[in-house]
């Protein structure tokens, strides 16, 4: 789950509206990130939004959980 708040806050930071959706709202150990699409977005946008999330998603894998707790600033290099 905390990977998840903090990919959910880096897309935020990227203009791409994400929300993580934590324990009740699935199974205990497990977390979902929620996309906001619509017929209103493009397909150059939706491309952007995918092309963005796999980039973050990369950038959370590759620091620790504990980093993530002690710093809102530890995905920033």
């Amino acid at each position: 789950p905390v990977r998840t708040v903090a990919l959910s806050q880096r897309l935020l930071e990227r203009n791409i509206n994400t929300f993580p959706v934590l324990p009740p709202g699935v199974p205990d150990g497990s977390a979902r990130i929620r996309f906001f699409i619509s017929a209103a977005h493009s397909e150059e946008q939706i491309d952007h939004a995918v092309e963005t999330f796999v980039t973050e998603l990369d950038a959370v894998k590759t620091v620790s959980v504990a980093q993530l707790l002690g710093s809102p600033t530890a995905l920033r290099p």
